[in-house]
């Protein structure tokens, strides 16, 4: 079965898999200078409202949502 979207989770085919459950709203965690760390996910708001509370997040702490 293939499921055609924009998300990443649904190309790789997640939302079916069980006890699996996706929703958006995640980003990476970067250092300053671009090495990776993890990642920081919030929900309960629209999609675009979560990735941009989880970005501000991860600048409070200093570091980046994006690699330099």
């Amino acid at each position: 079965m293939r499921i055609a979207s924009a998300e990443p989770a649904a190309r790789w085919n997640v939302p079916t898999a069980p006890g699996i459950a996706t929703a958006g709203g995640g980003v990476p965690v970067f250092t300053a200078e671009g090495r990776p760390l993890g990642a920081i996910g919030v929900s309960g708001s629209p999609t675009e409202s979560d990735i941009a509370c989880a970005e501000a997040g991860v600048r409070a702490a200093g570091l980046r949502a994006t690699r330099p």
